[in-house]
């Protein structure tokens, strides 16, 4: 925001006058410049009969109407009357005094605004020299100036020449007139859109963050400089795929807007095309195009059409014309918008090399390859040279560079352009990501994932045969594949770590939040109205992300903690070992080459790499298909009491979908770590099966993974505080279940519409005796009415942890059949589930969890737990230096799917809690066999083995013992649990 200034006279005024003057002044502060125009006008009439043409009271009032002709992009009107009003400060003082300087600064404001730069520049410098001498250079004024010049820098992409002076302006405001005012906070503000600019978000969001809120105590929320601090955090909301924050921001700031300045002016074109730029990034055309229409013709009337502005709107105009497939009425509007960029803001511009890119785009998709590579070769180095390696828009040219080389199948240099634009985004991700809710991560990723696809897609296409572009691509998985995963993770180990005490209390405030967020969603109204409810639950929501973003920024630590290492195919092999493979799948779009765009389906591809370094690439087919085998066959395996006959074909299937297309790139080997995607993660690959018979598992041993990443983690130096925590058997039907000591706002838990009975499990009990056996050290073992929620929730660190107990998922209510880990689901009263609630409700960590003491009075509970822990709430735990957690409960495996992220339920709150192993189910267990499993799993991890290896020992055991008992091996009994960890060994 470029600064101009307004002031009243030191020389006495007539009582009209003056009192004019107030109001004009007033109504200035308050932004009602429409209202203080004819005001203003008035006033310089009557100062005009009463002291002449020559007099300093004139002048100043010559100034103010420019000013609020101004403010209201009257730009014409108010360009002869600063000039004239300079020219009496002039004539009568001379051209270094501080009334002189300040006319001088208001012309250059107005031809910064108006897009002459050139004209504008030697203004700004001259006024700084005069402040530099009067009134000095620790003077509110002279930070002015360093504001306006820095400003100007901005806009003509001199980043490296704005850097300083909007430190030096800051740091001067900060002293006078405060912290607290406007002018401190327009310094916030203007900085933070240099950081954006220069691709730095996670320091923008700070600092936008910081001036809004002073914003709105100096001036309120409908003052035009509020809503500007509106439309710019929003911006950089947009650039970060965070849209339902960026929405209402944007609308809100036009309506400021609107009401402040009309619908003519500048700032209120900003604020349509802004929102117009949302709902196009969104897919939403039909709702951005009249917005850019409007925009346009704003632009065209208030600015003119040489206007940087008015290029800005026929290029986003181009841009959407091509979107709708219209290349006709987008080339001239792309070209038009270059030639005015070049004309008005230079050559080495960014915004320039933006216009271009348009146009190369245009030609890309006109199938005009040749000229959009020349073109596309021109942005980069353009972007390169004016804004450097690091940042994201040279990042996207590389990428739009990649995708034309793709398109002439020059393979080889498409190849190392993307391998650069993901290098590029890596950096982008590590720097942004401290900064971040998880959410917002989510959706950062997301927004980058095109060039990712286009390289996977690229090399798949037409390089699948070619060993260093395959091992290339798993090296980009690597990098990207669970990144979200492994920057949480890696904020609550270093947190685990840190002796901070403000860090620690800011997690058990944010733990505390989550409770409270889970009771209020899944209880339900009470007795709270509709609109109270949602209120409630918007204001914990808000809370949360507010702690997460206050945790994230806490500490140098956490923030290089949460960096991502960069971890290569050639480190996971030294991991994996000799006589080990890793599977890494990925589920991708696919890029259409010959077309030039991106197709409608989706594909899963596996990266096989082996022990001695190896990388082979597999298609596993289109998504559709695919997932539908997937599904349906795990339906049979699950199905306990099923038919055998129908369980072999749906194992053959598998074996025949996933594992026959990578069995010969696996080659002869004793271990295979699969990282799945997709719904490739509820897939028991153990229970696979040949044509003779055999089981994946009876060959090898089999283990999962979030990301092969996985593999390579050092040890993060935090050791248990105990041997084992063992919780079984709950007393259910505890009724009057006490609170303990826990705060009332941790609240209870129940899923929306909860309301499943559990039953006795008898073999929950058998565990609690035995497996204590298997383990040395100190043992902490809690049955019956002493098996709770709060018990749990209260240990830290064990090495082993192991739950027995139900489990319960909710997606579709399912029933669960007796005598087994699940409940049994009775229908709930439609009008007890809430109804209306904020986007985001649905929380699958809220959604799954496992039942303790009191389960089935959970409705009744008025205290701060019910007996129903939730995954939300074991997110929060502190198992760092925990080996391995065993959930004996059902469908502690499943929970919402994210592609490149994994499963959203308990399966990812024990491991972002800290648990390095984690064993789960996938479907309901057989209460019996699952106790006799448990016994041989934990004799063989209590003599050493590892996890995986003792799970594969004990379903080798109950195979071998329901193959005597019953000629079969039902699937359904032996195979529901999976291990997921980091040892491949």
């Amino acid at each position: 925001m470029t600064i101009t200034v307004s002031f009243l006279s030191p020389l006495a005024r007539g009582n009209e006058v003056g009192d004019l003057n107030n109001r004009v002044m007033k109504l200035i502060e308050q932004g009602h410049y429409s209202e203080a125009l004819p005001l203003a006008i008035r006033t310089a009439e009557l100062e005009k009969s009463r002291v002449g043409e020559d007099h300093p009271n004139y002048a100043i009032d010559l100034s103010n109407i420019a000013f609020l002709y101004n403010k209201l992009g009257q730009f014409e009107q108010a360009l002869p009357l600063y000039r004239q009003s300079l020219a009496i400060q002039k004539r009568l003082g001379g051209d270094n005094t501080p009334a002189y300087a300040t006319g001088l600064n208001n012309l250059a404001a107005l031809h910064d605004k108006m897009g002459n730069y050139d004209q504008a520049l030697p203004l700004y410098q001259q006024v700084l020299n005069i402040r530099k001498k009067v009134p000095g250079d620790a003077h509110p004024s002279y930070a002015v100036s360093l504001n306006n010049l820095a400003e100007l820098y901005r806009q003509t992409g001199e980043y490296h020449k704005a850097l300083p002076l909007y430190e030096q302006a800051t740091a001067i405001w900060a002293k006078d007139p405060g912290p607290e005012s406007a002018q401190y906070a327009i310094g916030l503000s203007n900085f933070a859109d240099l950081h954006h600019a220069m691709g730095h978000y996670s320091e923008a969001l700070r600092l936008h963050g910081q001036a809004l809120e002073i914003y709105r105590h100096a001036l309120g929320d409908a003052h035009p400089a509020y809503g500007s601090g509106l439309g710019s955090i929003a911006a950089l909301y947009l650039a970060l795929g965070d849209y339902d924050k960026a929405l209402p921001l944007y609308r809100q700031a036009a309506d400021i807007f609107a009401a402040s300045l009309g619908k003519d002016h500048p700032a209120y074109a900003q604020a349509l095309n802004s929102l117009a730029a949302l709902y196009d990034d969104m897919g939403d055309y039909d709702k951005a195009l009249p917005l850019y229409q409007q925009a346009l013709e704003i632009r065209s009337k208030v600015l003119g059409e040489q206007h940087p502005a008015y290029a800005t709107s026929l290029g986003n105009l181009a841009l959407l014309y091509l979107e709708l497939d219209d290349a006709g009425h987008a080339e001239p509007l792309a070209v038009e918008s270059a030639r005015i960029r070049k004309a008005s803001l230079g050559d080495s511009h960014p915004d320039y090399a933006k216009a271009l890119g348009i146009v190369a785009l245009i030609f890309h998709k006109m199938g005009e390859n040749d000229r959009a590579l020349a073109l596309y070769r021109e942005v980069a180095d353009r972007y390169k040279r004016s804004l450097g390696e690091s940042h994201p828009t040279y990042a996207d040219a590389l990428n739009n560079l990649a995708f034309t080389y793709g398109g002439l199948h020059n393979s080889s240099d498409a190849l190392s352009q993307f391998v650069a634009g993901q290098n590029v985004a890596a950096h982008l991700l590590g720097d942004t990501f401290p900064a971040l809710t998880e959410q917002q991560k989510l959706r950062f990723v997301q927004k980058l994932e095109w060039g990712y696809f286009g390289m996977l897609s690229l090399i798949h296409s037409q390089l699948a045969g070619d060993a260093s572009a395959v091992r290339a691509g798993l090296d980009a998985v690597l990098s990207r594949k669970g990144i979200v995963f492994d920057a949480q993770a890696r904020q609550q180990e270093a947190i685990a770590k840190s002796l901070d005490a403000d860090a620690k209390r800011l997690w058990q405030d944010l733990e505390s939040q989550r409770s409270m967020l889970a009771k209020l969603m899944q209880t339900g109204f009470g007795k709270m109205q509709a609109e109270q409810y949602q209120s409630r639950v918007k204001e914990i929501q808000e809370r949360i992300a507010t702690l997460e973003g206050q945790l994230a920024g806490k500490s140098a630590l956490v923030a290089e903690e949460m960096k991502q290492r960069s971890v290569t195919s050639k480190e996971v092999a030294q991991a994996l070992g000799r006589d080990a493979a890793l599977v890494e799948c990925v589920k991708i779009q696919d890029y259409d080459w010959g077309k030039g765009k991106w197709a409608d389906t989706r594909r899963y591809l596996a990266f096989v790499l082996k022990g001695d370094g190896s990388v082979k690439l597999v298609d596993l087919g289109d998504e559709t298909k695919l997932e539908a085998t997937a599904r349906q066959a795990v339906a049979s395996l699950a199905h306990i009491g099923g038919s055998g006959r129908d369980q072999d074909a749906a194992s053959q299937r598998l074996y025949a979908s996933l594992w026959e297309p990578v069995a010969s790139a696996v080659g002869r080997t004793g271990k295979v770590v699969f990282s799945p995607d997709g719904v490739l993660n509820l897939v028991p690959f153990a229970a696979m099966q040949a044509s003779d018979g055999s089981y994946l598992i009876e060959r090898m041993q089999v283990s999962y993974v979030t990301s092969g990443r996985d593999l390579a983690k050092g040890d993060p130096g935090i050791r248990p505080e105990s041997e084992l925590y063992l919780a079984a058997d709950p007393q259910f039907d505890l009724a009057g279940l006490s609170t303990g000591e826990a705060s009332a706002s941790r609240g209870a838990t129940r899923s929306a519409g909860f309301a499943i009975q559990f039953e006795r499990l008898p073999g929950t009990e058998a565990e609690a005796k035995m497996i204590p056996a298997y383990l040395q050290g100190t043992k902490s073992v809690v049955t019956g009415k002493e098996a709770t929620e709060l018990s749990v929730l209260s240990v830290r660190r064990p090495k082993v942890m192991h739950l027995a107990t139900h489990g319960f998922f909710l997606q579709d209510q399912p029933e669960f059949s007796a005598g087994t880990r699940g409940g049994k689901a009775i229908q709930h009263a439609v009008a007890d589930v809430p109804q209306a609630l904020p986007k985001g409700y649905e929380n699958p960590l809220v959604r799954s969890g496992l039942a303790f003491a009191g389960a089935n009075h959970a409705g009744e509970t008025q205290g701060d737990r019910d007996g129903l822990l939730t995954a939300l709430e074991v997110s929060g735990m502190d198992l760092h230096g925990t080996d391995l957690v065993t959930l004996s409960a059902c469908e502690t495996g499943r929970g919402e799917i994210k592609s490149g992220e994994g499963v959203f339920g308990l399966r990812r709150a024990f491991a972002l809690a800290g648990a390095r192993n984690l064993i789960m189910s996938l479907w309901p267990v057989s209460d019996e066999v699952t106790a006799t499993q448990m016994q041989v799993l934990y004799r063989e991890y209590g003599n050493g083995s590892t996890p995986a290896r003792a799970l594969r020992q004990a379903q080798l055991a109950t195979i071998g013992e329901l193959r005597q008992r019953n000629s079969y091996a039902s699937p359904a009994l032996w195979a529901p649990f999976i291990v997921q960890g980091g040892a491949a060994r």
